[in-house]
């Protein structure tokens, strides 16, 4: 009797017409996977290139075969933990500062900008700071004109010769620049100037700028037009003289630049290659009250043309009827290309067009720093010191706030001291330039007798009677070699440095080599191969059951 088909039955479990699955899936016998796994393993063991593994499958005692095992064991855990440790190098120090591979020429970076601060400030005819001084201690009374420029010049003077402080005047205007370019003590047409064998007129190459020791003479500088932007307030003295710069830090000379453009360069080693530069004071001028007669002279700052100068912090002296010959021995350090597609938290470095400042066109550490202490000062005083970029509308902190900015500069040191907090100079996030050039100078030190020489060459009385109301300050500026070797910040490893020694690891620990690859990649294949092959019964035609 036959059983009607209905639609349920059709797709119920009964009645259906199916095909079986084991007859159209190829057949795994796992029974025969195990002996063939030990048969390939053995099998590689004995062949491979790895080194040790034949001990293992190798007739032997326990104790050979705990040797053995003991040993490779240890090689394994040697090389992953010298991998390990090679990878954490590599991303957590990728940059390495080293001696670069080839000299750099001395005509291929500016010779060093060069800032002469005088130690006397002012010309005795202005003020006699020391009469004045005997006055106000001895309660005299002061006209107006004395009490101000003494004012003034006690911001630049021993604080102690004005007493309290706090009674002075909380904030300078602009007169106060005023009186330093007008009384100042140096002629700079009266002054004797050499570059190169030549003489100049020191108007010609010497400017006057404004530094943390009040105004200074510079040689081989940017205008400070192109070195602050154009929200910080110039001074009457300061000229925009639209010069056209043949050099960049990062980019260096351009390759039809020759010698007469702007900022100097030197092709040649010594002191006749030389700047020379000899300031005339008036004895009269001289006075140790101001100052320690120890330090009178000039101070002399050396540094990169697009930089302004901290000649407090870094230079060197030049005494009274003294010749200083400085001898200057570069430090140059970049940047390979490699290392620029690295953020700046990695390679640690800014480039100058990369991090953008108020008061300045260009980064440098130095600049950031600066700009850093007057943001401060700033909030801290109410004003900024008279050698702070400032806008028009930030005034200029006189005697009365003098307390308040040597405690802004103490703080700032100290806390930037402490690595246990983050300081406010950690929050400006200063970082060095990824392209730098420092200036280190050998000093020799001489006396100068300049006025034996002139009374051979002069005859003049009313000259030589002239000339000796004057004592002279002299430097003179030289390379001292034609070469020097820079530094260069670099990547720790590149890609293949890191698979040459994840490989030299390898190979030290266990032989292991690109062709021991390709052995476990067969011996791990082989079996999964023959594995899988169809069972002989699934070479059968399918066969499809009614029930």
């Amino acid at each position: 009797m036959m059983t009607e088909k209905t639609p349920g039955n059709i797709l119920g479990t009964s009645g259906v017409r199916t095909r079986k699955i084991s007859h159209m899936v190829p057949k795994i016998v796992p029974k025969t996977v195990s002996p063939n796994l030990k048969k390939t393993f053995v099998e590689y063991c004995q062949s491979s290139t790895i080194q040790g593994l034949s001990y293992l499958v190798k007739e032997s005692s326990a104790f050979e075969k705990l040797w053995w095992f003991s040993t490779i064991g240890l090689c394994i855990i040697g090389c992953i933990y010298m991998s390990y440790r090679n990878y954490v190098n590599w991303k957590d120090k990728p940059i390495i500062v080293s001696l670069a591979t080839k000299d750099v020429g001395i005509w291929e970076i500016p010779f060093p900008a060069t800032t002469i601060c005088p130690e006397t400030k002012t010309r005795i005819d202005c003020l006699d700071y020391t009469e004045v001084l005997k006055d106000w201690k001895a309660g005299n009374p002061l006209d107006e004109t004395q009490k101000e420029f003494f004012e003034y010049k006690s911001l630049t003077c021993l604080k102690s010769n004005y007493g309290n402080l706090s009674e002075g005047p909380a904030l300078f205007d602009d007169d106060y620049y005023e009186f330093l370019y007008q009384c100042r003590s140096v002629d700079l047409d009266f002054s004797y100037c050499k570059w190169m064998g030549r003489t100049y007129s020191c108007s010609e190459i010497l400017k006057p700028i404004m530094t943390d020791e009040g105004l200074c003479f510079n040689f081989n500088m940017f205008d400070v037009h192109d070195i602050y932007t154009d929200d910080v307030k110039k001074h009457n003295w300061d000229v925009d003289r639209n010069l056209s710069y043949a050099w960049d830090p990062e980019d260096g000379y351009a390759k039809d630049y020759f010698l007469n453009g702007t900022p100097k360069r030197s092709v040649e080693p010594g002191a006749k290659n030389a700047l020379m530069v000899a300031f005339f004071t008036r004895k009269e001028d001289i006075i140790s009250s101001c100052r320690d007669y120890s330090k009178q002279g000039m101070r002399v700052s050396l540094h990169m043309p697009n930089r302004i100068p901290r000649p407090s912090e870094v230079s060197f002296h030049v005494g009274l009827e003294s010749l200083v010959s400085a001898a200057v021995l570069p430090t140059m350090s970049y940047t390979s290309t490699d290392v620029k597609s690295f953020v700046p938290d990695v390679r640690n470095c800014y480039f100058s067009k990369e991090r953008k400042l108020r008061y300045f066109k260009g980064y440098s550490q130095n600049n950031c720093n600066m700009e850093c202490t007057t943001n401060f000062t700033m909030k801290a005083c109410g004003c900024v010191a008279y050698y702070m970029p400032r806008s028009n509308s930030t005034p200029v902190c006189g005697l009365a706030k003098v307390a308040c900015l040597e405690a802004a500069s103490s703080f700032l040191s100290e806390q930037d001291a402490d690595d246990d907090i983050v300081s406010v100079v950690d929050k400006c996030d200063c970082r060095p330039l990824c392209v730098d050039i420092t200036y280190g100078v050998e000093l020799s030190d001489g006396e100068w007798h300049w006025y034996e020489q002139v009374l051979v060459q002069e005859f003049d009385k009313e000259t030589l009677e002239s000339l000796d109301k004057y004592t002279v300050s002299a430097v003179r500026i030289f390379f001292r070699d034609s070469f020097f070797l820079p530094k260069q910040r670099r990547e720790l490893l590149e890609t293949s440095d890191l698979i040459s020694n994840f490989g030299g690891i390898l190979g030290l620990f266990t032989g292991f080599s690109l062709f021991s690859l390709a052995e476990i990649i067969y011996f791990v294949a082989k079996p999964l191969i023959q594995s899988f092959q169809k069972h002989p019964e699934a070479n059968h035609q399918p066969q499809v059951v009614e029930t």
